[in-house]
């Protein structure tokens, strides 16, 4: 031990170096191993458990569609007389909704399966090969259920109470079977993702237990290292404080001392000890480390307020561009902006639909109360439809009382059902002391291969169909 202590810096640090690096290796070794074992654990989470838990959501909305479909039955039950077209319609549906149960089951099916034959699944796989035998007879249930329903069909209306008691018993047994399937899958998907939590934490103990000995050794490694480096800082210093006076003044060209030996003409200060020695005031700080934090401190102050004051400027200038002085909405500028970077997303898929807004006899507002309350009432239109719009909309002032809307990710009929909604919500609207007013709109939703301008057209020949029809309404092209 006396002997390492008295070996020379590189020695030292290549011992300790070989220790660290050891301890790096363990830690690697081991992650490697606990990662494959994670990594299967995950795959099973994403090949199995997140597919079921995918399917049981559909399976629990076909339920509910399956509810309703019997509700309707119902309700045909009690009309005086059922055409054939309306039994073909449901008939149809029915049809509809067993395929699409069947074929959900059918995915659950295939996912265990699947995972049992690629030996995916490693926990539980008696209960998972029970799903599967579960699933079989649900879908023989499913499909005699259907088969009865349409049996009942065929004999409405006005059928005997004593012929919906199989019916309502079959539905209450798959309800039933079906219910304790999607309990069952969702505590297996539970178990699984509990086991890999544990592991994951097992896994995060002992690898911050060989961290942390890594670290140890690491810290001592770095402070040996900075201690070998001390005489070099005070140069440092000197660089950074001449830097930091041509910061301030520009014209005072920075110094540029000497790294390996002291300056060979008087006006350039080498280090601070040499500072102290010529007479010049003595270091700030004893530790040369706590006055070049100090100094880069200063230095980058500088910078931050800089830049800070740019950005601030930059930021300024950006909204008076894009933003609507009147109303504090977006202006047109924006609109051409954000309308491109719509389009541009259509193009792989992402719907989106757009709202021309006009004031229904806002000329009329400005004759009989004047233009200072027109803007009054324009501000408090653009702000109560701001609040109103979904997360993804955007409102843009076009121009005098004309407004767009820009819906992304919204297709064509949540687009109009929005729309009407906003209509119903300014006709509605406590104006007072402002004169009352309504709203017309025009909308439409991108469409292969719309632009900018097509797109626009196509809104506002609907915002001039709907003026025509009477205005306060919403049209669609």
């Amino acid at each position: 031990m006396l002997k390492w202590l008295n070996a020379s810096m590189t020695r030292k640090i290549s011992g300790l170096s070989f220790v660290l690096l050891s301890f790096l290796l363990i830690v690697i070794l081991y992650s490697v191993y606990k990662l494959q074992s994670i990594n299967q654990e995950m795959r099973e989470v994403a090949d199995i458990d997140i597919p079921l838990t995918d399917t049981i959501s559909q399976i629990d909305k076909y339920q509910l569609q399956q509810d309703l479909l019997l509700a309707r039955l119902h309700e045909l039950d009690a009309q005086a007389t059922l055409d054939h077209e309306q039994q073909a319609r449901l008939i149809g549906r029915i049809g509809r909704h067993t395929l699409d149960t069947h074929e959900a089951l059918a995915q659950l099916e295939s996912i265990i399966q699947t995972g049992l034959h690629r030996r995916r699944i490693r926990l539980d796989i008696k209960a998972h090969r029970s799903l599967v035998q579960q699933i079989h007879q649900l879908r023989r249930l499913q499909q005699s259920y259907s088969d009865q329903t349409i049996r009942i069909i065929d004999q409405l209306p006005a059928l005997p109470k004593t012929l919906w008691a199989p019916l309502h018993q079959q539905e209450a047994e798959l309800d039933r079977q079906m219910s304790q399937l999607l309990a069952q899958i969702e505590t297996l998907t539970q178990t699984i993702a509990t086991t890999s939590e544990h592991q994951e934490r097992n896994f995060m103990l002992i690898n911050a237990t060989l961290g942390i000995s890594a670290l140890g050794i690491g810290l001592y490694l770095t402070l040996y290292i900075i201690q070998s480096f001390r005489t070099r800082l005070g140069h440092i210093q000197t660089q950074i404080k001449n830097l930091q006076n041509s910061l301030h003044h520009p014209a005072t060209k920075p110094t540029q001392p000497h790294l390996d030996g002291p300056s060979k003409t008087n006006s350039t200060i080498s280090s601070p000890v040499q500072a102290q020695q010529n007479g010049f005031a003595p270091p700030r700080h004893q530790d040369e480390l706590s006055g070049l934090e100090q100094d880069l401190r200063q230095m980058l102050n500088h910078w931050s307020e800089t830049l800070q004051n740019r950005d601030q400027v930059e930021q300024h200038l950006l909204t008076l561009a894009t933003t609507d002085q009147l109303t504090g909405i977006f202006n047109r500028h924006k609109w051409d902006e954000q309308i491109s970077q719509a389009l541009d997303r259509a193009t792989t898929g992402e719907p989106f639909s757009v709202l021309l807004v006009d004031v229904d006899y806002f000329k009329q507002v400005n004759d009989q109360h004047g233009h200072d309350v027109g803007d009054q009432v324009l501000y408090v239109l653009a702000q109560t439809l701001s609040e109103h719009l979904l997360q993804q909309c955007r409102i843009f002032r076009l121009g005098g009382e004309e407004f767009a809307i820009l819906m992304l990710n919204t297709d064509d009929s949540a687009a109009q059902k929005r729309a009407e909604t906003l209509r119903s919500l300014i006709e509605a609207h406590q104006w007072a002391p402002l004169p009352s007013i309504t709203i017309s709109i025009g909308g439409s939703s991108y469409q292969k291969p719309d632009n900018a301008q097509s797109l626009l057209k196509r809104a506002d020949q609907a915002l001039y169909e709907a003026k025509k029809a009477g205005r306060n309404q919403v049209s669609w092209h």
